[in-house]
């Protein structure tokens, strides 16, 4: 018997493709074509004669088995869920699925050059859970086995753009643009833009250098919730319903309109790069992006998720990662520092046992040309003892933990550089900070010092930091970092 078959779709490398750019609606222009790439997959396996049943907001429902979904002969194809970039699909038979792969790599071609699409599949049982495991295992072995790859293919006498090593399709003498640059563009012209992201590009195309910063917010745990929502559940009908209900209510906790009016309530400048399921990233002026990570933080926090069948509501929170860096360095760098300061904070929350649901920020600053992993640099530079990094922003509504580098807390150090009747000066925080990058006992004698002209700052700090020598000179160096952006400051 010729069985269905349960097929993963992804794209290769997503962040290579996005940040082959330095020009931001290019870069917006990528992220658009990886989210519209499942409808173009639809459309193109529609053209080419199957018979396809996209997704329905409206419409949850499943039939018991793969088998029955197809008994009627009405459907060769059908969406299941998305999320993340991803999207699930079951096919009639293999027959159909690499009539709609023709099609669809035929499409990318034209849709999205350069973009590399992957597609794994594995023969259906009535055993939904059982068949995703199976998927899943099949889909790293391709990842691991498939190499990332960049479209090369080109003339001998084709001019090469250095970037993406594509040939170039477009030159007026002025301007060099693959047809990779022409279609990013083409797809960033189709959006209504915000007035908010107008002056952020007016910024960003502008001479002057200004400080700029990549927020990248990733949600917390999501794979253990999936398993603790599905339970003991082990059928197509049930573990669907769920699963299409869960990537609705992840998409709009995360990513929706109230999450998107949460950022935008701050009337600052900045710009979308990447808002699918549990995955934000914007790029905002230095000064505005804690203020603007936190809250986001602290919304997604106060959200959860409730099903029918659960024993009780999902709970959601996020944890983000910052990159600092002046406008004409490149996105790509920073977006991946981003990435790795976000990995970073999120190691609060993969813990033994129940994961908490909290919310943390780490955030890195670029003060020079140095590049790499984040983890790389900080050891090169051996700062990883320094700081307080990563910072807690909140917990769930539903969790209550206390910490002692949180965000609050630096709100409350600010209050003491510069201000009060036992304050630290701008020059005295530099100092004490560059002592204890250098060597810590040079840093606590430098504080000495500091105290010796301030009798009650010693009390009022450790009372922050829980009367911690050490823990407040973590804090003092984090600050040190972004004082002159005007973080932690209360307005």
């Amino acid at each position: 018997m010729i069985k269905p078959i349960l097929v993963h779709y992804t794209i290769r490398s997503k962040q290579a493709f996005i940040f082959r750019t330095n020009m931001l609606a290019e870069i917006r222009g990528g992220s658009k074509l990886i989210a519209n790439a499942w409808n173009e997959l639809f459309d193109a396996a529609e053209k080419a004669g199957l018979k396809v049943k996209r997704l329905d907001d409206n419409d949850f429902s499943f039939p018991d088995t793969p088998e029955k979904a197809f008994e009627n002969e009405d459907y060769d194809m059908i969406d299941l869920f998305r999320g993340g970039g991803n999207d699930t699909v079951l096919f009639r038979n293999e027959e159909c699925m690499k009539k709609a792969n023709a099609a669809f790599t035929r499409r990318v071609f034209e849709y999205a050059p350069g973009m590399i699409p992957l597609c794994v599949g594995v023969e259906t049982t009535e055993n939904y859970r059982k068949d995703w495991d199976n998927l899943m295992d099949a889909v790293e072995r391709e990842k691991n086995r498939m190499q990332p790859g960049r479209s090369t293919a080109m003339m001998p006498f084709s001019m090469m753009d250095r970037k993406t090593f594509q040939p170039i399709e477009d030159w007026t003498g002025e301007t060099e643009r693959s047809a990779e640059q022409r279609k990013k563009k083409e797809e960033a012209m189709k959006e209504n833009v915000a007035e908010s992201e107008r002056g952020f590009s007016k910024l960003i195309e502008s001479k002057e250098k200004s400080l700029l910063a990549v927020i990248h917010a990733d949600g917390n745990n999501m794979g253990k919730k999936i398993i603790t929502l599905l339970g003991n559940r082990q059928g197509y009908s049930e573990c669907v319903e769920l699963m299409r209900k869960f990537t609705k209510v992840t998409d709009a906790v995360f990513t929706g309109p109230k999450a998107k009016a949460n950022i935008e309530a701050h009337d600052m400048p900045f710009s979308y790069i990447i808002d699918d399921g549990d995955d934000l990233t914007i790029v905002c002026e230095a000064k505005n992006a804690e203020i603007i990570a936190s809250s986001y933080l602290r919304y997604v926090s106060e959200q959860e998720g409730v099903f029918d069948g659960a024993k009780e509501p999902i709970p959601y929170s996020s944890c983000a990662g910052i990159c600092i860096f002046h406008n004409k360095f490149p996105f790509s760098e920073a977006y991946s520092l981003a990435e790795d300061a976000c990995k970073n904070a999120k190691s609060k929350v993969h813990v033994e046992g129940e994961p908490p649901e909290e919310a943390w920020i780490d955030f890195h600053f670029i003060h020079s040309g140095v590049s790499g992993k984040l983890e790389t640099i900080r050891k090169k530079h051996d700062t990883e003892d320094d700081m307080a990094r990563p910072l807690f922003v909140c917990e769930n509504k539903n969790k209550k933990r206390y910490e002692v580098f949180s965000v609050d807390n630096m709100y409350e150090l600010h209050k003491h550089i510069g201000k009060g009747e036992n304050k630290i000066s701008r020059s005295n925080l530099k100092t004490v900070a560059a002592e204890w990058e250098h060597n810590h006992g040079a840093g606590e004698a430098e504080m000495e010092r500091v105290y010796g002209r301030n009798p009650g700052l010693w009390d009022s700090l450790s009372d922050i930091f829980g009367k911690n020598a050490e823990n407040v000179m973590k804090a003092l160096y984090d600050m040190a970092e972004v004082y002159d952006i005007d973080w932690f400051e209360e307005a």
